[in-house]
This record gives C-alpha cells, structure tokens and sequence, in this order.
C-alpha cells in the first residue's frame, strides 16, 4: 500500500490529509540520490552515439495520422513516436503525457524528427522535431528542440532556412530533418519552391544547408523515385518524402506514396536496399510521417500511463518497459513542473521535470521502487487522490507528473504528466 500523503507545507490546493493509492508516491530525490550513488560504477558514463551499418536493429518514427494499433488495440496519437523493428512488438516511446511531461504542450502532429549530434543521444537535448502546422507560437519551418527549462525552443527558424534558400519571406514547411556526423541540417520540403538559389525545388528534393552558409541538394525528387523503384520494382510515383536521416554516411527515407510503400524505410546508398517493409512495421500500413534510426545507446526505458487527461479519484493503469531485466525502479510524482538538469549525475534522459521543492514531492512517504520482471517491464493500477488537482505543469493547468529513476544504473526516464 502506498499513499499519496497530504504534505506539511502550505499551498498546495485540496485536503491534506493521506488518501490511499496503489503503485505510486513521492520522495526526496536528495536522499536518494545520496545512497544511490555508492550503486554507479566508478566508469559509468553517458553514452553517445556509435552507428554501424551493421548495428541496424530499428526506426523511430512518427505517423501520418492517429491510428488503432490491431495487435494490441492500442491508440496511437500522430504527436506520439514509436519504435518499430521487423519481428519486434511495436514499441510507443513518446506519448502525449511525455510531452505534456516536458512542455506542457502537446504538438497536433510531429512532421520532421531527427537526433542533434554531439549530445547524449538518450537525453532530451538530443531531440530536434519539426511540426506540421503552425501551433503554440512557432512555426512549421521552424526546427524545435525542448528547452531545457521546459517547453520548446527554436534551434533553427523557419526564416533562417528561407533566406538561405534565396527566398526571404517565403512560408517553408519542412516536412522531414535530419542531421549528418558534422551538424549539418538536412531537409525536405512540405511542397514546391519556385525561384530558389537552386533554381526550383520538388517536395521530394533532399537538401542541406552547409556549415558556412548556403545551400546544396544531395538528391533530386528523380534521384530518389529512382532509388525507391529500384528496390520495389514499380514505376509509381513517390510524391513527396516525408521523413529522412542519415546512417553511416547513407540517407534513409521514407515516402508519401504509392501506399503499399508508405510505411517502409529506404536506403539510398551507393546500392538502394529496403530498411524496413511496411508489411513487417507491425503498424497496420501507417504512412511513416518522420523517422530516425533507433541507436541503442538512446533505448532509455518508458514509463507511461494509459491516459494523459484525467480527473481526481479516477483509476490509472501505470506501465514501464524497456528497463534492465529484475531492475529496480525508484517512482516519483510530484504536482508541480519543473526542470533540474541531471547530465553527469544520473544517466538517462538528462532532466528531471518536477518541482523539487513541490511539498507533494518531499511529503513524509518511503519512495517506492518498483520490481520490474524478467523482460524489464512492470504494470500496477492506481487511483488518483479523489478532491486534490495536484500542481501546476508548464502550461499552468492541474495535474501530476510521474518520473522514474533505475535504482543501479541511475536511468532516468522521460517524465509523464497527466493533466486534471
């Protein structure tokens, strides 16, 4: 049994006295942190990427449009980013209670998605995305990252790419990002741009924008309806391409059509192969939105509950997967946002997005830990306190954000916020 108990400070709506859950409480991350340490190794450190042609396991991506998931009937938001690999159980990495964990925000669909090189590749920072309609102050071309005091930040605007297009005031969408090994932007247009410094642009065309201004194309729209038809052995037009990164020096796509072809991955290297068959992506024929490779180093475990919004007093299916087989879980939850950068302490995801002075998180209860089974996966129903709103997230709406910490390795996971 454990309880969300009532905390001693004041200002925090809602009675104060304990209200009895099943499967989650709060704690102070100081005093674990103090007898969690001895647990790292004295070498431990926070990976960063090492990508091998042969080290291929799976792709990140995101979806056209929601979807219901016939495997598991699962709903699927377009915002959300799933891991999928032939033979593997489709995995949702992201879901819109991360988002509202880490912004506040939750995107209306997630349109271009790359990995920023130089950083840890498990940690927030290393998340670039690009949405597909203007929304919350930023727009479609913008390149967005996640600020590290939550919420979003510009990383590259949308009028930065115009100009070096030689198109100053144009509205560019980019529909796909990707970055290569020496920082530089890759992009595909969501639609044609006439007049450009390259002469005109196809919404199929890949292009950079190169280290010491300007820009070059890497692959016109024919160069990659050539790779994709020499592959599948049709003549059908792609229309556009959607998503793309860059792997051991390759580019992968994937493309808007024809729709047998939509939700696979292509390589178009020196000899274009097929990365990935929709028929083996295990998401129902889905056409993939955006993508990047799945590194191994970034294949932090997931907490997630079953709902994103919720109301005080109703029940909540909590979920964790992708943990170390019989791992150990510390679980916190606070009311309140905040953000305490966590690089060089703990490894993992690189933040922890509570409040730490939140009274809910440093309430008299022993912090839980979770006991995750054989396959690093655990699941325990619970109940929100019936008559408390919890605190504030980043957006200033009421709720409770969940956040986990691995008791050995110091994993920290994504924050999940439920919004009341």
């Amino acid at each position: 049994m454990i309880q969300f108990l009532g905390p001693i400070v004041s200002g925090v709506r809602g009675r104060r006295t304990p209200v009895s859950v099943h499967g989650f409480g709060a704690g102070s991350l100081s005093t674990i942190l103090a007898g969690a340490m001895l647990a790292l190794p004295a070498n431990a450190a926070v990976g960063t990427s090492t990508v091998l042609a042969a080290a291929f396991g799976g792709v990140v991506v995101s979806t056209s449009s929601d979807l219901v998931l016939s495997s598991t009937t699962e709903s699927v938001d377009d915002s959300a980013l799933i891991r999928v690999e032939a033979g593997t159980e489709v995995w949702t990495r992201f879901h819109p209670g991360h988002w509202q964990g880490v912004a506040g925000e939750v995107p209306g669909d997630i349109d271009g998605l790359a990995r920023r090189p130089g950083v840890n590749v498990a940690g927030h920072q290393a998340l670039a995305f690009t949405l597909q309609a203007n929304e919350f102050g930023f727009l479609d071309g913008d390149v967005l990252g996640l600020a590290a005091g939550g919420g979003f930040e510009v990383l590259i605007f949308e009028s930065d790419v115009a100009d070096e297009l030689g198109t100053p005031g144009a509205s560019i969408d980019l529909d796909a990002i990707a970055y290569d090994d020496q920082g530089r932007l890759l992009f595909s247009l969501q639609a044609d741009l006439a007049g450009s410094v390259l002469g005109d642009v196809q919404d199929g065309d890949i292009l950079r924008m190169e280290t010491g201004g300007g820009v070059s194309r890497l692959f016109t729209e024919a160069d990659v309806q050539a790779g994709v038809s020499a592959v599948t052995g049709s003549a059908s037009a792609i229309n556009d391409v959607l998503g793309i990164d860059v792997v051991s020096g390759e580019i992968w796509v994937s493309v808007q059509s024809p729709s047998a072809v939509d939700g696979s991955v292509f390589s178009l290297g020196s000899s274009p192969a097929l990365v990935l068959d929709e028929v083996d992506a295990g998401l129902d024929g889905a056409e993939i939105d955006a993508l990047i490779w799945s590194d191994p180093m970034s294949e932090i475990g997931t907490l997630r509950f079953d709902v994103h919004a919720s109301a005080p007093g109703n029940s909540i299916l909590g979920q964790f997967s992708g943990g170390r087989p019989d791992g150990r879980l510390y679980v916190f939850v606070a009311g309140n946002t905040g953000y305490t950068n966590s690089a060089g302490l703990l490894t993992g995801f690189d933040g922890i997005y509570i409040d730490l002075t939140d009274p809910w998180f440093n309430s008299l209860v022993p912090v839980p830990v979770i006991r995750l089974d054989s396959n690093g996966a655990s699941q325990a129903a619970t109940n929100l306190p019936a008559g408390i709103l919890g605190g504030l997230g980043f957006d200033g709406s009421m709720g409770w954000s969940f956040q986990t910490i691995d008791v050995m390795t110091l994993e920290v996971s994504a924050p999940f916020r439920i919004e009341l």
